[in-house]
């Protein structure tokens, strides 16, 4: 036992040292480091806001969940409100959580029975994997969502494992979680994983659980509540905005980009005489016109409403173009290695300039993406083989729990996302990782 458990610190330590030299390369020698500023985001709150009036500018805004700008204007707070500080203080943030995740990803595999050598090396992987170098370089919230999805998964393997209720509560909190920072995990996700719990532990339906399931889900819904009662409107006020942007704007539908980055003086006007909504009462600063509101002023809730109208007509009207747009985000996305290219580290394409240069090129780009979706194609088809193939009930149940999340969060965003597809196959990189590292498991014996 002290061998075992000595072998598993050993290992432990060894991936922390690869992680400190990786990263000390990167930063310094590749200078592969996050922009000096934040305030470039669009989901970022007006930086002077977030420092001088944090509490009201969470409440005041109709575009964002609030926890991403919640955790910003804490950063911006203990930083005195300088920006380059906070992307700093920030990106040592994030190279915890990957630490946290590389230590998931450990106890993940002895779950799965990899020996320790196996699961050394395949951390280790994971920890060189451009991907997760990139979004610890981005001071955004997906190198966080990939964190809650690994502890998600921890979680609901010690849920299988020793049945206690405490799991299944962190289970919905960190769906919870998710859900104030990313619209995506919308309050059904919450629902899903209840029913999925139930459905593969067969775990009777105790009047606890089912309370404490429904107090989390009504938590879920108050950022929606709130827009309702301060707004009028029952989900974001990006909603067609955000659908026109990724759909109809990259399908070149001249009648559908008018207004798709900004909303005007009629719009804000429009805004109070549509919700009915007194002036006095929503006159901060995150929700007049100008550059301290960004995209977040009253006026993009009625320029959100027509480009949801719009978007809906082109789908109707032109199912044709939309399922061919659709297949053309969906293989850009793969084509891109899961990277966001619409913002990126400094010093990425020096580094990586073969790949930049596809990116660029539109006859290579498509062969890239064909490439790339059929290698996740297999990669997707070798968890579904190891699922039904394996004889232990207790690991078919774990892959079952997270391939069936993913497949409704995949399904999604191909019906409705554009360049955030990235992001979450970013976030959901824990079934490549799986996958791959179930299929070195079969290869390499040691």
């Amino acid at each position: 036992m002290e061998i075992t458990k000595r072998s598993k610190y050993t290992a432990l330590l060894f991936i922390f040292i690869v992680f400190v030299i990786s990263r000390y390369y990167v930063y310094n020698i590749l200078e592969i480091k996050p922009s000096d500023t934040i305030s470039q985001y669009w989901q970022i709150y007006h930086l002077d806001l977030l420092f001088n009036d944090l509490i009201n500018t969470l409440i005041y805004s109709h575009t964002q969940p609030f926890l991403w700008n919640l955790i910003v204007g804490i950063f911006l707070k203990f930083n005195n409100g300088n920006e380059l500080d906070t992307v700093k203080s920030m990106l040592f943030l994030n190279y915890i959580l990957s630490l946290l995740i590389f230590y998931y990803s450990f106890l993940i595999l002895e779950y799965f029975k990899f020996t320790i050598k196996q699961r050394t090396i395949c951390v280790i992987f994971l920890c060189l994997y451009p991907g997760i170098i990139f979004y610890e370089n981005l001071i955004f919230y997906s190198h966080l969502t990939c964190f809650l999805i690994f502890q998600t998964f921890y979680f609901f393997v010690k849920l299988l494992k020793t049945q206690k209720n405490i799991y299944e509560f962190l289970i919905y909190l960190n769906f919870l979680i998710l859900g104030f920072i990313w619209t995506a995990f919308h309050p059904l996700i919450l629902i899903l994983s209840f029913m999925t719990i139930y459905f593969i532990i067969k775990k009777n339906f105790r009047f606890y659980n089912i309370l404490v399931f429904i107090f989390i889900l009504f938590l879920s819904s108050i950022p929606f509540i709130k827009n309702k009662v301060i707004f009028g409107i029952s989900s974001s006020g990006w909603t067609g905005f955000y659908l026109c942007q990724t759909i109809v704007f990259k399908a070149n539908i001249p009648e559908c980009t008018h207004h798709i980055s900004s909303s005007t003086e009629y719009h804000q006007e429009e805004y109070f005489k549509r919700y009915g909504k007194n002036r006095e009462d929503l006159n901060h600063p995150n929700l007049n016109l100008g550059p301290i509101s960004k995209r977040h002023n009253l006026g993009f809730i009625v320029a959100s409403d027509e480009l949801l109208e719009k978007t809906k007509n082109f789908i109707i009207k032109n199912p044709e173009k939309y399922i061919a747009q659709r297949i053309h985000a969906i293989l850009s996305s793969h084509g891109k290695f899961s990277f966001d290219y619409g913002i990126k580290p400094q010093n990425w394409e020096t580094n990586f300039g073969f790949q930049m240069k596809i990116e660029n090129d539109e006859k290579l780009k498509l062969t890239r993406q064909i490439i790339v979706f059929s290698i996740m194609m297999i990669i997707y088809f070798n968890v579904l083989f190891f699922l039904f193939k394996n004889n232990d009930l207790s690991q078919k149940k774990a892959l079952f729990f997270i391939t069936f999340l993913y497949l409704y969060f995949y399904c999604l965003s191909i019906a409705t996302n554009g360049h955030e597809h990235e992001r979450i196959m970013f976030t959901w990189v824990i079934v490549n990782f799986l996958s791959l590292s179930i299929l070195f498991k079969k290869l390499i014996k040691i």
